[in-house]
């Protein structure tokens, strides 16, 4: 778990000053999923499939308006 937030920690403070909305928030998804599918393909994620090993959100369901 530390490793995961560590990571989105440092993608976040990367996109800091970038506008939020839908086109960070896919570029913020991409990245995380790939991150995960390392981790799973090291082994550290159980799962026959990316799907059952893990789900990465970033969209307005994860967030509330004062977020946005």
């Amino acid at each position: 778990m530390g490793v995961l937030l560590r990571a989105a920690r440092q993608l976040g403070q990367q996109r800091i000053f970038d506008s939020s909305g839908p086109a960070l928030w896919a570029s913020l998804r991409e990245e995380l999923e790939a991150f995960m599918q390392r981790l799973r393909d090291a082994g550290a994620l159980a799962g026959a499939t990316p799907a059952q090993a893990f789900a990465v959100r970033c969209d307005r369901t994860t967030m509330t308006q004062a977020d946005l």
